[in-house]
């Protein structure tokens, strides 16, 4: 509900008996529990407080995006809105006061039928335009929790900050329905790799298919764990080891139209695939842009392979001291000693 009455209505005074108290600063914070006030005997000289209340949606109802924009980037589709559901009856939003789970957007959006999303900042022009037309008596809930990758309704609490009822600090979020990935579940994107002294040493995006709906990558934040990122190169056949080098585009190039960039990778001791690891969405604008991408180096030993005794078209043998570079399916070796000879006889 809300405080005062609806438009066209006037609701009329009651009528008091000479011993009613009435009651004034009255407050309620966190919860209908904790309210208290301050109680006089005798009339109210400023009228009498009014509240409406209202059954305007069915908890039932789906989660949905108001006041949502679309944009178009790359020729994916974004949509960006407040989230909003039902709760009781009324419309309830979740305050962006810094109490939520981190992942909120992300699973938010992939409960509204989304492939992934992220959360914007909320003290935009945006987040105005956006909140502009809400309705009357909607709950604002704080310490939004989660669990798992789905739920996220577990004991929240009313938002008590006044910032949170006037769109300062509305939560919006930029959902996706993503782009269809195929292929590997688990790779390194543009990837280079060399032989060097015996060993194989693969650098690229490393880049996860989820669900069969869309891209994950990490951000190179700072956030993610060396035990995780290790677990990445394990995961794929290579060494329990890892390196994270900077991306530098010409090399590495961009990840496919509509990645999710995730932070905070880790995994447990007990991890049995990625899927058991956790992250949560990027809130970083950097890396949706594909400037801050992580590039990963694994490494393991090179497979050995033996020369036939008379080499074939397909078959040539790698000289003493050269280094051999795989780059986009094509092997280049840098003949060190040969080049030497040449030197010393000419």
């Amino acid at each position: 509900g809300f405080n005062g009455a609806p438009s066209g209505v006037t609701v009329p005074p009651p009528a008091l008996r000479y011993n009613s108290t009435v009651s004034n600063q009255f407050s309620c914070p966190g919860s209908y529990l904790n309210c208290s006030a301050n109680s006089v005997m005798g009339s109210c000289p400023n009228g009498y407080a009014t509240v409406t209340c209202q059954r305007v949606c069915a908890d039932s109802d789906n989660s949905t995006l108001f006041n949502n924009q679309t944009t178009v980037v790359d020729g994916i589709n974004y949509y960006i809105g407040i989230p909003q559901f039902c709760v009781g009856g009324t419309y309830a939003r979740v305050c962006n006061d810094g109490t939520n789970h981190p992942g909120y957007g992300s699973i938010f959006c992939r409960g509204a039928g989304f492939a992934f999303g992220d959360l914007l900042p909320s003290n935009s022009s945006l987040a105005q335009t956006l909140y502009s037309g809400s309705p009357q008596g909607i709950i604002y809930l704080s310490n939004f929790t989660c669990s798992g990758d789905e739920n996220c309704d577990e004991n929240p609490s009313f938002a008590t900050n006044p910032q949170c009822y006037t769109g300062q600090l509305e939560t919006i979020l930029r959902c996706s329905p993503g782009t269809p990935c195929n292929g590997s579940k688990l790779y390194l994107h543009n990837n280079m790799t060399r032989i060097v002294n015996g060993r194989e040493i693969v650098s690229g995006i490393p880049l996860n298919c989820i669900d069969g709906a869309f891209y994950a990558s990490l951000c190179n934040d700072g956030s993610h764990t060396q035990a995780g990122l290790n677990y990445l190169c394990q995961s794929m056949g290579f060494d329990n080891t890892s390196v994270t080098l900077p991306h530098n585009s010409s090399v590495y190039g961009r990840t496919p139209v509509g990645t999710a960039y995730y932070s905070s990778f880790s995994c447990p001791p007990n991890a049995n695939t990625v899927d058991d690891c956790d992250a949560i969405s990027s809130t970083n604008q950097q890396c949706w842009t594909g400037t801050m991408d992580l590039v990963l180096k694994c490494s393991r030993a090179a497979p050995i392979v033996t020369p036939s005794a008379t080499p074939s078209a397909t078959t040539t043998p790698t000289p003493s001291g050269s280094t051999s570079v795989l780059a986009n399916g094509v092997t280049v070796s840098v003949l060190v000693a040969l080049i030497l000879a040449v030197l010393l006889l000419s």
